[in-house]
């Protein structure tokens, strides 16, 4: 059900009448359609992960789900047949990827796309049960159309948004938080750094309910390209700042959107910045993961003692992710790992590998877990290409957190739970960001020195 709700609702609210749709209607050879999809079960068959030990009928899976392979009559009618049976599985990381996403990252020819990363300057997510505005970057185009935090979002190219909200909201609890992360990494998508940014057609709503219809044409994107095997070229950006605080001391804010190779180092310096302060955040609010062994070693700059972030196991084995001290930097001079105060900020798609680094500081008692719940989508994973040039993300182990607990399909819980509203956006404040400086005038310490 989650899966026809993200296809039906999702792919057809914001890909309709696009090139790639195009290139999804061609007819399709029913031979590689077969190929496609017998590599797609096989790679599954095969993972440590091992299906069958968790109840499901593989086989069985197979004979329900091949012959619409077999008749699809172009790449969308595949597509949907592989993702089906992807779906039995009912656990995350199970997914197919189009080529066409990777194509057009890597070239920017396909028309409308705009050529090269571009980004609207909004990031929007569920408030309340809407989809609202929850902020504008100085200086986009978002933000010389005049929009604000808070104001509500009604249409995407011309398509409400209210028959998708209403689906999510009829599934049962655990289902929808995966819908919804779902719909919002959609969303996303559309309005944050991407390659494949087109001109945006909006329908919003102001403080004052007053309706809105406005285009917005995404700018140049800032940011650092890297590229993780297999996925398609991103965007890599990280800030440090310091939040004044009312006694005259800061409160360090480090935020990053990947947890890709480049964070290796660029987390020290960040930290260098704004180790004196109070006590330090890491923002991972939309951080849908990355590269685990990226957070076992930022863990090293954050803790005093080997310190376990989770547990893979896998085709019975098991191993540890330990986060171990560092005690020497890049340039090889003495180090001591930062040993503050310390808030890590989550919200629903904070993902992944922002899961594992999330749980194993807040079982540690090492991190205190500011937001709201995270996507609880938490399972190593590999990518193949298939013989349609389609990428297959499959899991290949499972994974727990330091206290044996799995994370799949539970996330974690804050230790203060800080949603937006409404009333917090129309005051231009961010309530995690409140709830964060709350935190810290309840129990201060004494600034620590720069090393």
């Amino acid at each position: 059900m989650l899966r026809t709700l993200l296809v039906s609702s999702l792919a057809v609210l914001f890909f309709s009448a696009t090139a790639t749709e195009a290139r999804q209607r061609e007819k399709l050879d029913t031979r590689l359609a077969v190929a496609t999809f017998d590599t797609a079960w096989w790679l599954v068959d095969e993972s440590p992960y091992a299906v069958r030990k968790r109840g499901i009928d593989w086989d069985a899976v197979a004979r329900r789900h091949r012959p619409a392979a077999a008749r699809a009559r172009n790449m969308g009618e595949l597509r949907q047949s592989i993702q089906a049976m992807l779906d039995e599985i009912g656990e995350s990381h199970f997914n197919l990827i189009p080529a066409d996403t990777v194509d057009i990252a890597h070239s920017g020819k396909l028309e409308p796309v705009l050529s090269g990363f571009r980004d609207s300057g909004l990031v929007a997510g569920m408030v309340e049960g809407e989809l609202a505005v929850l902020r504008v970057a100085p200086g986009s185009p978002a933000a010389a159309q005049g929009i604000q935090p808070g104001w509500r979002i009604d249409s995407i190219h011309g398509r409400a948004i209210a028959p998708t909200l209403a689906e999510i909201a009829a599934l049962e609890p655990r289902t929808r938080r995966t819908a919804q992360m779902y719909f919002e990494s959609a969303i996303a998508s559309q309005l944050e750094p991407s390659a494949q940014a087109r001109k945006l057609t909006l329908g919003l709503r102001d403080v004052q309910n007053r309706a809105h219809t406005l285009e917005i044409v995404p700018a140049p994107a800032s940011g650092e390209l890297v590229n993780i095997p297999l996925l398609p070229p991103a965007l890599f950006h990280i800030q440090q700042r310091r939040l004044a605080l009312a006694d005259g001391g800061c409160l360090g804010l480090i935020r990053f959107n990947l947890w890709a190779p480049a964070l290796s180092h660029a987390f020290p310096k960040a930290l260098a910045e704004v180790r004196d302060c109070k006590a330090i955040a890491i923002d991972l609010r939309g951080n849908p993961g990355g590269v685990i062994g990226i957070a076992m070693g930022v863990g090293g700059y954050l803790v005093s003692e080997p310190t376990p972030l989770g547990y893979f196991s896998a085709g019975g084995a098991s191993a540890r992710l330990p986060a171990l001290p560092r005690r020497v930097s890049d340039d090889g001079k003495p180090l001591t790992p930062y040993s503050g105060k310390l808030a890590i900020l989550l919200d629903g798609r904070s993902a992944s590998t922002s899961e594992v680094f999330a749980s194993g500081l807040q079982q540690a008692g090492r991190a205190t877990i500011i937001g709201t719940p995270s996507a609880g989508m938490a399972l190593p994973s590999l990518m193949n290409t298939l013989p349609n040039g389609d990428r297959l993300l499959y899991a290949v182990a499972d994974l727990t957190a330091p206290n044996g607990q799995r994370l799949e399909g539970i996330g974690i819980t804050p230790d203060i739970f800080a949603p937006n509203t409404f009333e917090t956006l129309h005051a231009g404040q961010d309530a995690t960001l409140l709830a964060l400086q709350q935190w810290l005038q309840a129990d201060t310490v004494p600034p620590q020195e720069t090393r």
